[in-house]
């Protein structure tokens, strides 16, 4: 998306990883959606606008470079586990591992609870989670892909939380 320039006939969109541009036609259209990137990947694009003088186009400077990350593949739970012993309560969460991933997180709720905790991990090795209550507790996770742009901007992009699991934990 960007901002509407009066005057021109169209824009063209840059893709550096791509090394590939795409035109935009028509001066009123402010958005444009590049298919098929590759999941959880960094692209960096540049926009230009375009006039037609003549016998051809003729084109701005590329703006900016801005950086867009895809969204990572969904995770699965595979298994949630009561390990609550010695008095300590608390359950076992096991995930699929997503390629090119800053982290994950793990969410939960206890049910009837309008409150939920996440936690963010690194890594999909098991992750215990110890909890206050006993009950029955929903659990989700998601991968996520943060990234910098000029060694400052940072964004993250988070994939679909799972499916919730549910666990007594007692």
């Amino acid at each position: 998306t960007w901002d509407k320039v009066d005057g021109v006939k169209g824009y063209r969109i840059y893709c550096t990883q791509l090394d590939k541009a795409y035109k935009v036609k028509g001066a009123d259209i402010t958005t444009y959606k590049v298919q098929n990137l590759k999941e959880c990947k960094n692209y960096d694009f540049q926009i230009c606008y375009y006039v037609n003088k003549g016998d051809g186009d003729i084109y701005s400077e590329y703006s900016k470079s801005f950086r867009y990350c895809t969204r990572p593949s969904p995770v699965n739970i595979t298994s949630v586990e009561n390990s609550s012993s010695g008095g300590t309560l608390s359950f076992t969460v096991a995930h699929t591992a997503v390629d090119n991933v800053s982290g994950y997180e793990v969410k939960y709720q206890l049910v009837g609870s309008k409150n939920y905790k996440t936690y963010n991990r690194t890594n999909s090795d098991p992750k215990t989670i110890e909890v206050a209550k006993k009950g029955t507790y929903m659990v989700w996770t998601r991968a996520y892909k943060s990234a910098k742009y000029d060694g400052v901007n940072k964004f993250k992009a988070n994939g679909d939380w799972s499916e919730p699991y549910i666990i007594e934990v007692s």
